[in-house]
C-alpha cells in the first residue's frame, strides 16, 4: 500500500510539472477586500476588429447563478474577506444627529439571538482575522448605522433571530451597493434569478436587489421559506448561500450512508462551510465588542431613514432638492435607481432621512411645478446619437451613460431612448416609461464575452489580455488545473459598474 501512494505521489508531481513546462502561468492575486473600479472601454485595447470578429461575442448578462465571491481563502489561512464591490457608497458618517447620546443597538440585537452556537476552528480563525483587523470592522459598523434598524425591526416583526441582522456583515459588508463577479447585488446579495422569484424588479429603471427595503423583505422571504423546509437556521443559512437543492442533494448522501446531516457534518462548498462559522465570528465581537483594549464603535438604536411612499413619477435630483439632500446623499439611502428618474406604479417607496420626511412632504406638496424634466424620444431613420445629443443639447457621452448606450450596439429605428425633456408641456415619460425597451434588464454592469482559445494561449496570457485574474477565468469556467485546450471557449466578464445616477448628474 505504501509503494502504491509512493507511485502515485511520484506521478502526481510529474504531471504538475508537465502542467507547468506546458502551460506557463503567472500568479496573479485577487484583491483580497479591495473595491474594483474597472475602468477598461468597451473595446478591449491590444485586440483587433479581425479578432473581435473571429473570436467574440457579446450579449447583455441576464441571469446567472454562479456561487457569489464573497469568501475568504477556505484552506484556514485567513485573509480579507472577498467581497468584490463595484463603486460603493461614500463611508461618510451618519449626519444630523448626536449618535453617541443614544442608546446602543446591540443589547437589543443580543437579545434575540436563537441560533445554537458553532464553536469550531473556522470560527476562531474568522474571529481572530476579524479582531486583527478593526479598521474593517469599524467601516462595516458604522456603514450599518444607516439600514440596521431597519431590518432588525423586520426580523423582529417576524420573531426570526436577530442574528439575521447581522448576515448583510458577511454577504456584503452593509453595502447596498455591492455587486459581486458572480453577478449577486445588493447588502443581500441576491443573484438575478432567485431576486426574480423573491418579487426583486430588475428593470432598466431600477434593480431592486439595491433596494434596502425590498430586498430585506425579499431576503427575510427566502429564509423564512429555507427555515421552513430545513427545520434548522443553520442548514437555512446554508441553503441560502449554496441554493436549496445543493443542501438537499449534501443531506441526501449523508443519510444514505447513516452520519448526522447536521450542518457542520455535511460535505459542502468550501465557501458554504465558512458562511455560517463567519457569522459566528461576528456574533461572538457582538457579544465581546473589546479588541486591543477599544470597543467597537457605537452603532445607535436609531432609525436614521425613513420610509416615504411616492405615488408619482419623480426627478432623483428633484426628490433630493424636496429632502434638501444632494443627489449623492440621496443615493447613499435610494442606490437601486438606474436612471435619473424614479419610476412608480403609485406605491414606490423611498428612505429619507429622520429629520427631513416632514420637510421633504412638505415641499413636494407645495411644488407646483414640473416634477420630471426627463422625457423619450423615438429614433427615426437618420438620426444618430450625436444628432439627438445636439438636438437636446446634451453630449454624446452622458446621453448614452445615461441610457446605457455602448458604442458598439446600433440604435434601431423606433427604439425611444430618455432625453432631457425641453419641449413645452409636460413631459411624455408618464406615456411611455412602460415601454417595452424600458421594461427588460439591459446590460446594466457589464458584459459577456465568450472568447475561443487559440493555439499558444495561456490563462496567464488570456487573463493580461482582458484585464481580469486567472482565478476569475477560472472559477467562471469551472477549470481545476492550469491546462486550456485549443478551440475550447472561455466566458469572461469586463466592464463592471454599478449605475450611479449621481454620477450622471454630474455637469
Amino acid at each position: 500500500m505504501q509503494h502504491a501512494r509512493t507511485i502515485s505521489s511520484l506521478i502526481s508531481s510529474i504531471c504538475c510539472a508537465l502542467c507547468l513546462l506546458i502551460t506557463p502561468h503567472t500568479a496573479v492575486a485577487e484583491p483580497d477586500g479591495s473595491f474594483v473600479h474597472d475602468n477598461t472601454q468597451s473595446i478591449i485595447p491590444g485586440i483587433n476588429d479581425e479578432d473581435l470578429n473571429e473570436f467574440l461575442e457579446e450579449h447583455d448578462l441576464n441571469s446567472f447563478g454562479f456561487i457569489s465571491f464573497n469568501y475568504i481563502d477556505p484552506e484556514y489561512e485567513i485573509h480579507s474577506p472577498e467581497i468584490n464591490y463595484i463603486e460603493p457608497i461614500n463611508d461618510e458618517p451618519v449626519p444630523h444627529v448626536d449618535l453617541d447620546s443614544l442608546p446602543s443597538i446591540w443589547p437589543r440585537v443580543i437579545a434575540g439571538f436563537e441560533m445554537a452556537e458553532i464553536k469550531n476552528k473556522r470560527v476562531r480563525q474568522y474571529e481572530h482575522w476579524y479582531r486583527s483587523n478593526p479598521d474593517y470592522l469599524a467601516r462595516m459598523f458604522d456603514r450599518s448605522q444607516r439600514f440596521i434598524h431597519l431590518i432588525l425591526s423586520e426580523v423582529e416583526k417576524r420573531d426570526m433571530p436577530s442574528e439575521l441582522a447581522l448576515l448583510p456583515m458577511i454577504e456584503s459588508a452593509y453595502n447596498p451597493t455591492a455587486y459581486s463577479r458572480a453577478h449577486a447585488a445588493g447588502l443581500w446579495q441576491f443573484i438575478p434569478s432567485t431576486g426574480k422569484n423573491y418579487g426583486l424588479e430588475q428593470s432598466w429603471w431600477a434593480d431592486e436587489r439595491r433596494d434596502v427595503i425590498q430586498a430585506t423583505r425579499a431576503a427575510l422571504d427566502y429564509l423564512e421559506n429555507l427555515y421552513d423546509d430545513f427545520g434548522d437556521w443553520h442548514l437555512a443559512l446554508a441553503a441560502y448561500n449554496y441554493g436549496e437543492n445543493g443542501l438537499r442533494r449534501a443531506i441526501k448522501r449523508n443519510k444514505k450512508r447513516k452520519r448526522s446531516t447536521k450542518y457542520t457534518a455535511l460535505r459542502l462548498p468550501k465557501e458554504t462551510k465558512n458562511y455560517v462559522p463567519k457569522l459566528q465570528a461576528i456574533k461572538n465581537i457582538v457579544l465581546n465588542p473589546t479588541i486591543n483594549g477599544d470597543s467597537l464603535p457605537h452603532v445607535a438604536d436609531f432609525a436614521y431613514a425613513i420610509p416615504v411612499t411616492l405615488t408619482d413619477l419623480l426627478d432623483i435630483e428633484l426628490a433630493a432638492k424636496f429632502a434638501e439632500l444632494s443627489v449623492d446623499e440621496f443615493e447613499q439611502l435610494n442606490p437601486s435607481h438606474n436612471r435619473p428618474v424614479i419610476t412608480s406604479n403609485g406605491q414606490q417607496t423611498i428612505l429619507i432621512p429622520y429629520d427631513k420626511v416632514d420637510l421633504f412632504n412638505s415641499n413636494l406638496v407645495k411644488h407646483d411645478g414640473p416634477k420630471l424634466s426627463w422625457g423619450t424620444y423615438e429614433f427615426v431613420k437618420g438620426d444618430t446619437l450625436s444628432s439627438v445629443a445636439q438636438k437636446f443639447n446634451i453630449s454624446t457621452q452622458k446621453l448614452m451613460e445615461i441610457n446605457g448606450l455602448k458604442p458598439y450596439v446600433p440604435i434601431l429605428s423606433g427604439q425611444s431612448i430618455l432625453i432631457p425633456w425641453t419641449a413645452d408641456g409636460p413631459s411624455n415619460l408618464t406615456e411611455t416609461w412602460q415601454l417595452p425597451e424600458f421594461s427588460q434588464p439591459s446590460s446594466l454592469y457589464g458584459k459577456e464575452i465568450i472568447y475561443k482559445i487559440k493555439r499558444g494561449d495561456t490563462l496567464s496570457g488570456i487573463s493580461k489580455r482582458f484585464g481580469v485574474s486567472i482565478k476569475a477565468i477560472k472559477t467562471w469556467n469551472r477549470i481545476k488545473g492550469t491546462m486550456i485546450r485549443e478551440g475550447k471557449k472561455l466566458v469572461i466578464y469586463k466592464d463592471f459598474k454599478i449605475p450611479r445616477v449621481s454620477k450622471m448628474l454630474e455637469r
